[in-house]
């Protein structure tokens, strides 16, 4: 789903054009459509963007970008909540250009301090009287328009959503923060009043769209190290369906299973590596069996990548259920020992050391077995 993001201003919406990643020694910048023409408000954009005082280096791992307005924006801080969100659609690759089609349009005014609670700036009707035009011509075209304003900023126009955290606006176009992020586990429903026109279905999906928040939030982030193939055993049978007994003279179907890690290139991060758009490095499988370990080191690992497959000839049917605290990934296929069954986990910062995966087999139900593994700080 792309999302243009505007900042409303009292002399019109501007649009945000473009977002470009740069060097951490370039500082960042606001530019006028594309040109050398920096912006008023650069220097501010600078600390909000910096590690320790700016918020976007925090969620996004990366502290140096050039962004593109199509018009002025002078001064204050209510260009914030605009820019901070889409920085984050950029790091989903949603955030929609100038040229390209945008399911939602967002008109975005209010200051995010580092709790990332929004804080009011006022002037909120005269900003929903500047953008009537292109919110309007939003509206014709069919797409979906949300004026998102501070709550304690809230007036009485039913265009405008009022939006008290970062984490409440991100529900409503879909946008998956940090897990570690504040508010992202417990954030209150908007209420009632603030539901603007054109995303009813948006807030009545946000109990959904929290929950894969909480699982998807942090893609590519991961602690330093990983041992893995500790111990192999048969499934805990009170955690399993009812199934029928493996009969007394059939031997448990052996079943191979691997391990390989997805590393950054040397010089990134899994944050960073999402805006530099390059490959994970691919490291080397190892099987995961009982006491072998297998170590991570720098640069950090982002993904793990489990292959499952027979121990015989033939082809078999194969469940594999990752698990990690809360978290659960499961795939289900086919496999032969020289094309197995794979899945690929993102390793997500502040995970449960414990992990564990059990390996169903789907021709034999009465095979099922856990291997676990875990990681290490």
């Amino acid at each position: 789903m792309g999302v243009r993001v505007f900042i409303a201003t009292t002399e019109g919406p501007a649009m945000i054009q473009r977002i470009a990643a740069e060097d951490s020694d370039i500082p960042p910048v606001v530019c006028l459509n594309g040109t050398t023409e920096t912006l008023p408000i650069s220097e501010a954009y600078g600390r909000f963007v910096r590690r320790g005082t700016g918020m976007v280096a925090k969620l996004t791992g990366h502290d140096s970008y050039r962004i593109d307005l199509d018009r002025p924006v002078d001064g204050g801080s209510s260009w914030q909540l605009g820019i901070l969100l889409a920085h984050l659609l950029q790091a989903e690759g949603r955030l929609a250009g100038p040229e390209e089609t945008a399911e939602v349009n967002v008109f975005a005014t209010g200051e995010v301090d580092r709790d990332l609670f929004l804080r009011p700036v006022g002037h909120i009707e005269r900003k929903l009287l500047a953008s009537d035009g292109p919110r309007q011509q939003v509206l014709d075209a069919g797409s979906t328009c949300l004026f998102l304003v501070p709550a304690d900023d809230a007036v009485n126009q039913p265009a405008v959503t009022p939006v008290a955290t970062l984490a409440e606006a991100a529900k409503l176009i879909d946008l998956t923060l940090p897990a570690d992020a504040p508010g992202v586990l417990s954030v209150p429903a908007p209420p009632e009043a603030s539901k603007g026109r054109g995303h009813v279905g948006r807030v009545v999906a946000a109990g959904f769209v929290l929950v894969l928040l909480t699982a998807a939030a942090g893609l590519y982030w991961q602690r330093d190290r990983i041992v893995a193939g500790i111990d192999s055993e048969p499934a805990n049978p009170a955690s399993q369906a009812a199934t029928e007994p493996l009969p007394a003279n059939k031997a448990p179907e052996k079943i191979q299973v691997t391990v390989q890690p997805l590393s950054a290139p040397e010089g990134f991060t899994c944050r960073s590596l999402r805006f530099a758009q390059l490959s994970l490095v691919e490291g080397s499988a190892s099987p995961l069996t009982a006491g072998q370990a297998l170590a991570g080191s720098d640069p950090e690992i982002c993904r793990l990548r489990y292959g499952v497959a027979p121990g015989g000839q033939e082809m078999r049917e194969f469940q594999a259920v990752w698990r990690a605290g809360a978290r659960e990934e499961t795939v289900q296929g086919s496999a032969t020992p020289t094309s197995p069954l794979v899945l690929e986990v993102d390793v997500i910062r502040g995970q449960p050391e414990a992990m564990e995966l059990e390996v169903r087999s789907g021709a034999d139900t009465g095979t099922s077995r856990i291997w676990r593994h875990s990681l290490v700080p």
